[in-house]
């Protein structure tokens, strides 16, 4: 499974890829449309979602909300990278699913600990109870 990172700016996302590589967080897939992102993880698993907060056509809320709605996407850990500071985005983001923040820029330490926590939480998380045999 690969970590997808979804920002409209080419920019941030080369800066988040690097990031990625640098800290050794495996395989990486990019969009600069989160159409295209929903897309792909509509029929796609996914480690760990970074998505930008303010994007044309979905911003990150909505894309978080719609992926919550998959129940493959249910318990994806989701960072949200944003400069927003207003407290009722982040309520807001929070109540649609966004597992923690990273505020603009990321800095390699920051980014680390985020993926490192968001990854450590889900593979910390009990699993679905197996149905009962019989």
């Amino acid at each position: 499974m690969a970590i997808v990172i979804v920002d409209d700016s080419v920019t941030c996302l080369v800066v988040l890829k690097h990031l990625s590589a640098a800290a050794n967080h495996g395989p990486v897939q990019t969009y600069s449309d989160p159409r295209a992102a929903l897309a792909f993880l509509a029929d796609n698993d996914a480690e760990l979602l970074i998505v930008d907060c303010l994007m044309p056509h979905i911003d990150g809320i909505t894309l978080v909300s719609a992926l919550r709605g998959n129940p493959r996407h249910e318990r994806t850990p989701v960072v949200m990278v944003t400069q927003v500071t207003d407290e009722e985005v982040r309520k807001r983001a929070l109540a649609a699913g966004v597992t923690s923040f990273l505020s603009k820029p990321v800095s390699l330490n920051q980014y680390k600990y985020a993926v490192q926590a968001a990854l450590g939480r889900e593979r910390a998380a009990p699993a679905a109870p197996a149905a009962p045999a019989g």
